[in-house]
């Protein structure tokens, strides 16, 4: 159940990355093509049982109600964090109740079985290391992306340089743009430092940071914004991967 389960997070979560990336395509027709792309991700989780129907069917209420949820998108990050805790949520429910009927199928078995037994890196693999490789790979996703959600959250409830949309007066779309790359580098770094026990490696990042924007930081508001978001980012990209770490341990 843990490997249909993470697989399942996987699939929705990287289909988010790439959809959220930019906020203006919010249109029921994308909407749509999302949840297409992510029912042919699970396919193969799906098998001629109730329980394949059944997550079907969520899937498709879920993403209408994304779309209807995020129409104004006033607290769009709040919103957004807030689909992501239904997503474990109710995923884990999903899973818990169903299971026994929502396995990988025979057919998606044979596939990895054969393409696993007849390469020579992934044979190294095995099933437990799959587990693992899909468990880093659903702490990843969310520490990129979904992190990222509850940081310009806080950022904007304490009144720092943003709007409820996510804009700012100050600081241009392309430093915001330009920011949003450089903090999911740095959780997804901060995520492999943990749970490889590079802890020294962090500080050198954050010197690196501070040391490329040593200038800018003469504004005060601007130091501030950075600082802030800078720690948020930090501890809680830390706290996610030692999450994640200490999950591997308990189901392997």
């Amino acid at each position: 159940m843990y490997l249909e389960y993470f697989y399942f997070l996987f699939c929705l979560f990287i289909t988010r990355l790439f959809y959220q990336w930019n906020k203006e395509n919010n249109s029921f027709r994308i909407e749509m093509l999302t949840c297409a792309l992510e029912i042919l991700l699970l396919l193969p989780l799906f098998s001629l049982s109730g329980g394949s129907f059944i997550l079907i069917c969520l899937l498709i209420v879920f993403h209408i109600f994304i779309f209807l949820y995020e129409k104004n998108e006033k607290g769009i990050y709040l919103k957004r964090f807030i689909e992501f805790a239904l997503i474990i949520i109710i995923g884990g429910f999903l899973f818990g109740l169903l299971g026994q009927n929502l396995r990988f199928n025979t057919i998606a078995i044979r596939i990895a079985e054969y393409i696993i037994n007849h390469h020579p890196i992934l044979t190294a693999f095995g099933s437990n290391k799959l587990r693992i490789v899909l468990v880093y790979s659903s702490g990843i996703l969310i520490t990129a992306n979904e992190i990222n959600h509850l940081i310009r959250y806080i950022l904007q409830s304490i009144d720092i340089r943003e709007n409820d949309k996510g804009e700012s007066d100050n600081i241009g779309s392309r430093e915001i743009k330009r920011g949003k790359i450089i903090g999911i580098i740095e959780r997804i770094m901060f995520f492999f430092f943990v749970i490889s026990g590079n802890y020294t490696s962090i500080a050198f990042i954050l010197t690196a940071k501070g040391i490329t924007r040593y200038k800018a930081l003469d504004d005060k508001d601007f130091a501030e914004y950075v600082l802030i978001g800078t720690l948020l980012s930090s501890a809680l990209a830390i706290i996610g991967a030692y999450f994640f770490k200490n999950l591997i341990t308990i189901i392997r």
